[in-house]
């Protein structure tokens, strides 16, 4: 691939980063819900798989475990075919036909050889396989585990969270409100001031009209003592009071 194809694959994979970042982001509870269903899919082939690994390994074995066990018979067999023709009571005829025969055993070991090690070699090869797979799956049944404690606990964060919103958006609201009670209890604070300066003011007010009042009025000797209250008419310049006769009254009442 070419600098510019190489560079333009880069900045596409980084494009797709930045959209999966802002995707997770803006709703990372569904984006972790879809990645732990990715890693249980990843776990439910890892699982399909160390188990046609265990079938691999058996068979392979099986294959192995035959093999050897033909080969280790049929060694048996040409270590009886040499020690039969090695016997001197053996007749020559006898002899000839046993050495044909362990020829032919020879042969077949020797074709045999590399069938028994390579079967031998795929059972190992196996067993590495179903080794790795399970170390694999293991990985991924805690890795899986791990990713859905971590989800349930930072669902139950984000719940305590939103509790923890929710109670500082009504204890400032109550504030607000015990603010708003207390301004307005100031205010009738005020109010009432206002009245009760206004109150005494009038109070004032109506105990010095009434202390005039009592200055402008004649006392009580001056009401009582005739003396007195004729001295006062005088002092005043009004004509004194004389007694009227009948005839004085009944004229005035005429006059009327």
């Amino acid at each position: 691939m070419s600098f510019l194809g190489k560079l333009f694959n880069q900045h596409i994979k980084n494009l797709g980063d930045a959209v999966t970042e802002k995707i997770v982001a803006f709703d990372p509870e569904t984006a972790t819900e879809a990645q732990i269903a990715e890693l249980d899919d990843a776990f439910k082939k890892g699982s399909l798989q160390l188990a046609k690994a265990r079938e691999e390994l058996d068979r392979e074995s099986k294959e192995a475990e035959a093999i050897t066990a033909l080969y280790d018979q049929r060694m048996k067999a040409a270590e009886l075919l040499q020690t039969q023709a090695n016997d001197p009571a053996v007749s020559a005829e006898k002899k000839t036909a046993l050495d044909s025969s362990l020829m032919k055993m020879v042969s077949m070991l020797e074709s045999m050889r590399s069938d028994v090690e390579r079967e031998k070699r795929e059972a190992d090869d196996a067993k590495a396989y179903l080794n790795e797979m399970t170390a694999h799956v293991e990985e991924m049944a805690l890795n899986l585990k791990s990713a859905r404690a971590t989800l349930d606990q930072a669902k139950r964060d984000m719940q305590r969270a939103e509790e923890e919103k929710k109670r500082a958006i009504e204890r400032s609201d109550a504030a607000e409100v015990l603010a708003g009670i207390k301004k307005q209890g100031g205010q009738l604070n005020t109010a009432l001031g206002v009245m009760r300066k206004r109150a005494e003011e009038a109070h004032l007010q109506a105990q010095a009209a009434e202390a005039r009042t009592s200055l402008l009025k004649p006392t009580q000797h001056e009401q009582d003592d005739p003396n007195i209250a004729a001295a006062m008419s005088q002092a005043s310049g009004a004509a004194p009071l004389t007694a009227m006769s009948l005839a004085e009254r009944l004229a005035a009442l005429k006059q009327k």
